[in-house]
């Protein structure tokens, strides 16, 4: 249930604004994400979290990391304190708790994906890499491991694939084998910590030529190689070999590597994370169908995404 004029003014009552505001909804996906825009021209964004996909503990998390990043004088939304300084807010909507928080607004767009956009970007990863190295939180959060990225979206997957039993089997394996590549890695080599967890282009605005990222929802603990391959992951259109997408992506790495030292390893590891990247996509898809619905998971769904998995596995795993 969406909140309506009445929940929202509630919240904003707990912040020291005085002018009056108005309020659009302007994405209703994982969270409802509503402007909040005031006579005196300012901005401002509130997410209020579904309730099943985040909890108190998570959010938290969450907000520590983006205060600590703010320390550190990286350019990013971050949450506006209240009048009593914390930073959450809780809200009964039809009998359900909702936990809602105000982010400063970001203007501009998402970058155009390019060669000298994507080198900017790798730079900007990679100083968050390195900016959250001492990050520690009071609070828990999820692993990005292989029960995350791998073995919960393949259990919510299968019941989609009933009348596709060769398609299954071939998920099945494969996730399998990406495990078995994975574990067999000198893991404690790995690059271990702070992860954003969805870098793509359309979590970051341009504005007077400054980048400044925003959408720390999906952020974890996790393997900092999985990190960097969501972006060689979101700017592939297929599993092919693409020469223009290859320019990016060796654009994106060279930014990287002027900012923080990128082990073989976690080099090396870049490819299997991409196909562990796309069943997790799939399997948010599939535990989200009271946001998105089901109709669209159909032939053509299964189709376009596991022909992106065996064109990658057949094109760039040894």
């Amino acid at each position: 249930m969406v909140l309506d004029k009445n929940d929202i003014s509630i919240i904003m009552s707990e912040y020291d604004f005085q002018d009056d505001n108005e309020f659009q909804l302007i994405n209703q996906g994982l969270n409802d994400t509503f402007l909040v825009s005031f006579s005196n021209g300012s901005q401002f964004i509130l997410r209020v979290y579904r309730p099943k996909w985040r909890n108190v503990t998570e959010i938290n998390f969450e907000l520590e990391l983006l205060m600590h990043l703010k320390r550190k004088g990286f350019a990013l939304s971050t949450p506006i304190p209240k009048k009593d300084g914390t930073l959450i807010n809780e809200v009964k909507v039809n009998g359900i708790n909702r936990v809602a928080v105000l982010f400063t607004f970001v203007p501009g767009k998402p970058f155009l994906v390019n060669e000298e956009n994507s080198y900017l970007f790798g730079r900007k990863v990679a100083e968050f890499h390195k900016l959250t190295e001492d990050f520690q939180s009071n609070y828990d959060r999820f692993y990005l491991d292989l029960e995350h990225l791998i073995d919960r979206p393949l259990t919510t997957i299968k019941p989609f694939l009933k009348q596709r039993p060769s398609d299954w089997t071939y998920l099945e394996c494969l996730g399998e084998k990406l495990k078995e590549q994975v574990l067999k890695l000198p893991l404690d080599h790995l690059d271990w910590g702070i992860c954003h967890g969805d870098l793509g282009n359309e979590n970051v605005h341009v504005y007077q030529k400054k980048m400044t990222f925003f959408d720390f929802d999906c952020c974890g603990v996790g393997w900092r190689g999985y990190d960097i391959a969501v972006y060689r992951w979101d700017t592939k259109r297929s599993g092919k070999p693409n020469s223009e997408e290859d320019k990016i992506w060796e654009a994106f790495l060279k930014g990287y590597k002027e900012i923080k030292y990128l082990k073989a390893i976690d080099l090396d590891v870049i490819p299997l994370f991409v196909l562990i990247r796309q069943l997790w996509w799939m399997g948010l898809h599939m535990s989200n169908g009271d946001v998105w619905g089901l109709d669209w998971i159909n032939d053509n769904y299964f189709n376009r995404t596991i022909q992106f998995l065996r064109e990658w596995e057949s094109n760039y795993l040894v």
